[in-house]
């Protein structure tokens, strides 16, 4: 059963042209807003200089690809070592859209041993950096292939840069998802792709230069290109958080009233540690709260979505989307807190609710979800049987992504999530493979064997794994189990 809307597929202008357009139209808005912290001066960045800043970003990079004997023709991987709070992050994701060249951000917080391999497996040519960490980058690349770049020093005049045609069809970033086999796999993700995402979101949610956009999610992590280019796409500001801000739900009120943000797209369990009763009360100016990442409870949804139904409190919208389906592929405007469902598919792309041999499900009898359309990714880098597997060419529906999620078709073609089918679990909104965990845990010395799952304690879920010995009699020390599991998997998973 289709349940995409009748509506022609967009042909959207690239993300860059959207930010283009707002850097003509709201040269003098503040684009990107990093408020002060204990060590840190607050930061703001307009829309002229984000332009101005990035194409000399994109003219540098440009030589020196050339240089390392890289065209960015052939798409050079360039990777980006940066935190959230780092101003030269932004000018820099956008100096490689830009330019046409994919990059991969590389959290700072994660293990390097993690980092290494992400760097290798995605043959980073290039790791772009800032002065913090310099050294660490180095030591992961090597000095030839790290680039220092000082995003404080002064601005030139202008920039010799042209922006050329991108082809819509090119590479924009890779993001890694947790692998079956214990190793992350690289999904590729096109410029048309996010384009499409984007453009759907200037339309359906409205925003503009007044708005202040939350920015939580890690660089490493898809959600965070929608939080960023939902609001330069539509002239408004993003404003990043703190990690600190981002793990303490009570601070997050306080944080979110000071800073006067209007938009808030957190993980359902972010919202349940705010111990919030009172949006409307205690958050007067946010409009749109917009979760995914994990199921939203059906208490949330009668805490934070007054302004779905005409009360007082925000507008709650509820995405879903794999990482494989370009950060967000259906969604639906939650108005009855009892009845939270995924929704329909983003325009330009369809979701189908199939049986095991791939046919179609009726209305209301429970199958798992594929989807297919403009939100699907390139697939898995350097694994093409693995591609070809889970995107499929249906002798109906064409090439599809087969979500492994349970779901059923109401009669309104909307959407509801009903689980998983294989060992892939969402953790305080992340999707984690029981497996990978359950490989690197056997890999430890002391362990013969283990398995994962997750467990509900004290209204919070919980990873948790059940090991065997190698030794009979002889317990593992749990504790430094789980300190040389935190030096190679990365949060949440740990």
């Amino acid at each position: 059963q289709l349940t995409a809307p009748d509506v022609p597929p967009l042909d959207p202008p690239l993300v860059t042209e959207l930010l283009r357009a707002r850097v003509d139209q709201v040269p003098g808005g503040i684009a990107l807003e990093i408020p002060g912290g204990r060590t840190r001066e607050p930061f703001a960045l307009g829309y002229a200089e984000l332009w101005s800043r990035s194409g000399l970003v994109a003219e540098e990079l440009r030589a020196r690809l050339q240089e390392l004997g890289s065209s960015p023709a052939g798409e050079p991987v360039v990777a980006l070592l940066m935190g959230r709070t780092s101003p030269g992050l932004l000018v820099c994701q956008t100096a490689c859209l830009r330019l046409g060249v994919p990059y991969l951000a590389i959290d700072p917080k994660l293990p390097d041993d993690h980092a290494r391999y992400l760097l290798e497996d995605a043959g980073a040519v290039l790791c772009l950096t800032d002065l913090v960490r310099a050294e660490r980058a180095s030591e992961l690349c090597g000095e030839r292939r790290t680039w220092v770049h000082d995003w404080r020093e002064p601005l030139e005049a202008g920039t010799n840069f042209d922006d050329a045609a991108v082809a819509p069809e090119r590479l924009a970033y890779l993001i890694y998802t947790s692998g079956t086999t214990g190793r992350p796999k690289g999904v590729e993700v096109e410029q048309a792709s996010l384009a499409n995402l984007i453009a759907e979101d200037l339309e359906y949610f409205d925003l503009g230069p007044g708005d202040r956009v939350a920015q939580g999610s890690s660089p490493s992590y898809d959600s965070s290109l929608e939080e960023v280019w939902m609001a330069l796409s539509a002239g408004a500001t993003v404003v990043v958080m703190d990690s600190e801000v981002t793990r303490s739900g009570p601070d997050l009120v306080k944080w979110l009233a000071s800073e006067r943000i209007t938009v808030l797209c957190p993980p359902p369990t972010l919202l349940r540690t705010t111990g919030c009763r009172d949006v409307a009360g205690e958050l007067p100016e946010l409009r749109l709260v917009y979760v995914g990442g994990e199921a939203l409870p059906e208490d949330l949804a009668g805490t934070w979505g007054g302004g779905s139904r005409g009360e007082p409190g925000p507008r709650l919208v509820n995405g879903y989307g794999p990482t494989e389906c370009t950060v967000t592929c259906l969604r639906s405007e939650v108005r009855v807190p009892g009845d939270v469902r995924i929704g329909r598919p983003v325009r330009g792309s369809a979701a189908w609710v199939l049986g095991p041999e791939g046919e179609d499900l009726p209305a209301g009898e429970a199958g798992e979800l594929w989807v297919s359309g403009a939100s699907l990714t390139r697939g898995y880098r350097g694994m093409p049987e693995l591609t070809a597997e889970r995107f499929p060419v249906h002798p109906v529906h064409g090439r599809c992504y087969r979500t492994g999620d349970l779901v059923c078709s109401m009669p309104d073609e909307e959407l509801v999530y009903l689980g998983r089918i294989d060992s892939q679990v969402q953790l305080r909104g992340h999707r984690i493979e029981l497996g990978a965990v359950d490989v690197r845990l056997a890999e430890l010395d002391g362990v013969a064997a283990a398995a994962s799952t997750v467990h509900r304690r004290g209204g919070r879920d919980q990873l948790v794994a059940f090991l065997v010995a190698e030794s009979t009699g002889e317990e593992p020390d749990l504790d430094d189990l789980r300190a040389r599991l935190v030096a190679i998997l990365p949060e949440p998973m740990v």
